[in-house]
């Protein structure tokens, strides 16, 4: 089974499933974003937590439900269950909104996110997303909140989670990679299109590779984000991926089965 790990919606559903057919890929985690977000580099707005729910409940065969969390929400703990129960089986968060991934005030999430079983994707490193400004309005998100690193402790305290670094906390990759490999809990994503996935591996390569950190393939998953190109983009990250070191991964096919333990499928 091929699984797609990470992809932003930003489209109709049945538009998404057709580049899944013809990228030969069999289900795909859809992550939604905040409400009123913008991706910069496309302009586009990515799906809130309605159409990411009204799109998975109308693929459930083909679609995984991935929901946005904010942690600070004295109501989280609820909407947690609210997303357990209706089957989707992770929640993404989004550290450059204001605050640290080992705020302490993130607890109650994370321990009622252990007892649900539930993934946590974290988006690390650069912010790629912005919101509407206007005078007496204006909103941003602050990227040195989401340092990889601050993962090391939150991810020990709660074991039970997996947690998923997105894009490999780009541009803050040494770190990502020290925290996954310290940390058997702790995984990697590759995949999307630009710079911030096309550098990873030189990057890596550069500095080392696993002479300089380890990194334990079966924890790495493979997702395109909002990549038009669905196809080219697998291919580009598996290539990226042969070039790391992965040697499995020069049979062609896309990393999967780290996607199934993370996302316990």
């Amino acid at each position: 089974m091929v699984i797609n790990s990470h992809v932003i919606l930003t489209g109709d559903p049945e538009s998404l499933l057709e580049r899944m057919d013809a990228a030969r890929v069999d289900r795909a985690v859809v992550a939604a974003s905040h409400e009123g977000s913008i991706l910069m580099h496309t302009g586009e707005t990515p799906a809130d937590n309605r159409a990411m729910l009204v799109a998975v409940t109308a693929h459930p065969d083909r679609l995984i439900g991935c929901a946005y969390l904010d942690p600070l929400d004295p109501d989280a703990p609820a909407r947690i269950d609210f997303w357990a129960d209706a089957g989707i089986k992770a929640l993404k968060f989004f550290p450059a909104d204001g605050y640290s991934p080992d705020d302490r005030r993130l607890w109650p999430a994370l321990e009622r996110m252990e007892e649900r079983c539930l993934a946590a994707v974290f988006h690390m490193g650069l912010a790629d997303y912005t919101f509407p400004s206007a005078p007496g309005a204006r909103r941003a998100p602050q990227s040195a909140y989401a340092y990889p690193m601050r993962l090391d402790s939150t991810c020990r305290l709660f074991p039970g989670i997996r947690f998923l670094i997105l894009n490999m906390g780009y541009p803050l990759m040494i770190e990502a990679w020290s925290v996954h490999h310290n940390n058997a809990n702790i995984y990697l994503h590759i995949g999307g299109e630009g710079v911030r996935f096309s550098s990873l591996a030189t990057a890596y390569v550069a500095l080392g590779g696993p002479g300089f950190i380890p990194l334990d393939f079966a924890r790495v998953v493979v997702g395109t984000g909002d990549a038009e190109n669905m196809s080219r983009s697998l291919l580009l990250a598996e290539d990226s991926l042969v070039r790391m070191g992965c040697a499995r991964c020069r049979t062609g096919g896309v990393v999967s089965s780290g996607a199934e333990n993370l996302f316990r499928l």
